[in-house]
């Protein structure tokens, strides 16, 4: 069994509950809003162990670019399993975008690295385009709200020939495409 499994997530997962506080979970609600399947968002915590954090050190889990102020702690984690090529990150890399366009099991949630080919908007949406052709080419879209957040020292307009980090659910529309859910879900990985 790999050891990036679900079975390997849920035996780590009650490892860590049982070790630590005869296995009871406090789970702090980080979001008042429900994520995209109507769950709560929150974060675990189990004898004083950040359960995602752990999880995320380990490779057993992929940061899914949310988080609000845990989200630099939690890539961070993710950083450090991905160097150490812990779990998934010991055979696997983020996507290109190329792959992405062209995956047919989509939607699936997917780490991207890729050059962005070109920037552009439309009313309140700012679109990340990794090709010339946005009906078959993976493209970004960046919601006026999530733009909105932003600080000022990461603007999304320079990014074009940047290589950049994405992480979302790709789903098909006119071609490939990730609509941002979180600023944290993208970071500028080369200048």
């Amino acid at each position: 069994m790999p050891s990036w499994s679900p079975a390997a997530v849920r035996t780590r997962l009650d490892a860590a509950v049982s070790r630590h506080a005869g296995g009871e979970i406090r789970v702090h609600a980080s979001d008042p809003a429900l994520d995209r399947r109507g769950r709560s968002v929150g974060q675990a915590e189990a004898g004083g162990t950040w359960i995602q954090q752990r999880l995320l050190e380990d490779g057993l889990v992929v940061f899914d670019g949310s988080g609000g102020p845990c989200a630099a702690a939690l890539a961070a984690a993710e950083d450090r399993a991905r160097a150490a090529r812990r779990g998934i990150w010991a055979a696997a890399r983020p996507m290109s975008a190329t792959h992405v366009a062209a995956h047919v099991d989509l939607p699936d949630f997917v780490v991207v690295e890729s050059d962005v080919f070109s920037v552009g908007s439309s009313g309140t949406t700012t679109y990340l385009n990794f090709g010339r052709d946005f009906s078959s080419d993976l493209t970004v879209s960046i919601g006026g709200r999530i733009l909105a957040g932003f600080p000022p020292d990461k603007s999304v307009a320079d990014l074009q020939g940047r290589t950049v980090r994405v992480r979302g659910w790709a789903e098909v529309r006119a071609g490939a495409d990730i609509r941002l859910e979180d600023q944290a879900a993208l970071d500028v990985i080369k200048e």
